[in-house]
């Protein structure tokens, strides 16, 4: 299957008015190989996608910086605001590569580790489906989700329309735990929101820490030329 073929399976399964017919042509063709394939090749194309933003936002914070330091900048020193700039930059980079870079091998991890738990809730509200079923179709929502997050670049209407794509990949999730676990309507969102609950809550305290580390590194860096 080709990148293009691949993607166009992926967006075709995040539609809510689709999703049902590609789990009746891809059911008997679903296996946890393909689903992780699904999964790394995503966690790849946004990695390549990171290290382009990453590139871009320096270029950027370069040109912001110039015009903070025909203002004063940290220091009357020409030097100095120069030397802060470079560093808050290698700062950025640093992390804009790392998480580019990181993202790759963990992005399929946290996804199988949500999986099992969404898994297991279902199975524990009486779902009867198959673990490999499950994970692929997901790996195929994720693969739209994960690869309209790069759209977050593009000021407000690129944050939009993937808050848009991620309420929709939420919701083809809810179809596709009913359909595959044969589980009612309350048990079927009682699992994705759950689920939801927990992963957003470890997004949200994984970044909590990134932005602290970043700040703390960029206070030292300005209180030292101070």
């Amino acid at each position: 299957m080709g990148l293009h073929e691949r993607a166009s399976l992926w967006y075709s399964a995040l539609q809510p008015s689709k999703i049902d017919r590609v789990i009746k042509d891809h059911k008997g063709k679903a296996s946890l190989k393909e689903a992780m394939l699904n999964v790394f090749i995503a966690s790849l194309v946004l990695g390549v996608a990171l290290v382009f933003a990453t590139v871009f936002g320096l270029v950027i914070f370069e040109l912001i910086w110039r015009v903070f330091t025909l203002f004063g900048g940290v220091s009357d020193n020409p030097t100095i605001n120069y030397m802060a700039g470079l560093q808050v930059e290698f700062v950025a980079a640093s992390l804009g590569a790392s998480f580019a870079v990181l993202e790759v091998p963990l992005f399929p991890i946290v996804f199988l580790l949500i999986q099992a738990l969404q898994y297991g809730l279902a199975r524990a509200f009486g779902g009867k489906g198959s673990f490999a079923q499950q994970v692929y179709f997901m790996g195929l929502v994720f693969g739209a989700v994960v690869t309209s997050s790069i759209l977050i670049i593009i000021p407000c209407a690129g944050l939009l329309v993937f808050v848009v794509v991620a309420i929709t990949g939420q919701y083809t999730n809810y179809r596709i735990i009913r359909k595959i676990h044969s589980l009612s309507a309350n048990a079927a969102a009682a699992v994705t929101l759950i689920s939801l609950f927990i992963a957003l809550t470890l997004y949200i305290l994984f970044w909590n820490a990134v932005v602290n580390v970043f700040l703390a590194l960029i206070n030292l860096i300005v209180s030292y030329f101070s």
